[in-house]
């Protein structure tokens, strides 16, 4: 990654993501909307949960469904992206996983 980070990232899910997203049909463009940078792979990689939470929106549309105190039970039978917002991770305000 392009990016002059010390100590590394503390949260990647926002970069697994933005890997899985690149590899998989839907390739990030670079934009000014969003804080992301370039891999060795030339690809885009968005580092930040909540700029990722947003990409998500802003090019996926809304989520199909929302869930305010989420039990696995609400989530049967369905795949695609799963996102959580909200506070419990140290340094995000939120999580991104498939």
């Amino acid at each position: 990654m392009n990016i002059e980070m010390p100590d590394g990232f503390e949260n990647a899910c926002a970069i697994r993501m933005s890997y899985v997203l690149n590899k998989t049909g839907f390739p990030i463009r670079k934009t000014s909307k969003f804080r992301m940078v370039s891999g060795g792979d030339r690809q885009q990689y968005i580092y930040r949960v909540d700029d990722m939470l947003a990409y998500l929106e802003h090019n996926l549309g809304r989520p199909d469904k929302t869930v305010h105190s989420p039990r696995p039970v609400a989530f049967a039978n369905m795949r695609g992206i799963l996102v959580v917002k909200g506070y419990g991770w140290i340094g995000a305000h939120g999580h991104a996983t498939l």
